[in-house]
């Protein structure tokens, strides 16, 4: 500390300090460099994403110990790739990039329910920052948004987008704000998908799941019930595979997007 204050010319080097938990295995196992059973950033970032693994951390106080495991792992990825897809979501809707689908709640009821989010979160944030409750809440109000998004086969002619991108744009650039100033980011995820040119990859291949599934389930197809189960479950592991590999799965409906 002296010696920073002197090199630096200061009075002061700090006036505040975080003492943090440390890093664990299964079992209460301390992870140490004495006892040889580190994991290399290396290591880490070849199964996970470094958002990834910032959210693992938001996801507990500052000043308890962690687990970390591939178990514990689960929720923080989950968690990204949900944030991550509504503001895809978002972006793709105010760019008019998805044809059918519309916004049907009022807009003053999301711009009150973005503004009691940023209430709490203000709170949380004032209890010795609490970034668990924010993130808890920031899924909160994703989940509220995704509930109003509405498919369409064709959108009414008097749907007015401009009174709804305000909010959605809102909710959108407060939420992304938000985790990027807690060290997630985004835009190079997004980069990064649009660099490897999987989208229409992805696109026929859920096209062909679509075809499968609804060739199982044809009534007038004279299938017997454990070929129907098996197409089914193929659909299935082709979905799971799909979620393991960071792409999130959505099943859109007429009437409401089901996550």
């Amino acid at each position: 500390m002296v010696q920073c204050c002197a090199f630096h010319d200061m009075n002061k080097w700090s006036s505040f300090w975080l003492h943090t938990g440390h890093l664990h295995l299964k079992n209460d196992v301390k992870m140490s460099k004495s006892l040889s059973n580190t994991i290399l950033i290396r290591e880490m970032l070849s199964k996970y994403t470094s958002n990834h693994f910032r959210m693992f951390c938001l996801l507990s106080p500052y000043r308890n110990d962690k687990e970390y495991s591939d178990e514990k792992m689960i929720k923080p990825v989950n968690l990204v790739n949900s944030f991550s897809s509504f503001l895809n979501l978002c972006d793709n809707f105010a760019n008019k990039k998805i044809t059918t689908l519309q916004f049907i709640a009022d807009e003053n009821e999301v711009f009150q329910k973005l503004e009691e989010t940023r209430k709490k979160i203000h709170v949380f944030l004032s209890n010795d920052f609490d970034t668990c409750s924010m993130i808890e809440e920031l899924s909160n109000l994703v989940n509220f948004m995704n509930k109003n998004f509405q498919s369409c086969e064709q959108k009414d002619q008097n749907y007015d987008l401009n009174r709804h991108y305000g909010c959605v744009i809102s909710v959108h650039n407060f939420i992304k704000w938000l985790l990027e100033i807690v060290g997630l980011v985004f835009d190079e995820e997004k980069n990064l998908k649009s660099n490897l040119k999987v989208d229409d990859i992805v696109s026929k291949s859920l096209k062909f799941r679509k075809l499968v599934r609804n060739f199982a389930l044809d009534k007038d197809r004279k299938l017997s019930k454990e070929t129907k189960m098996e197409l089914l479950k193929y659909c299935d592991d082709f979905r799971e595979d799909l979620n393991n590999s960071n792409i999130e799965f959505k099943v859109f409906y007429f009437k409401r997007l089901i996550f």
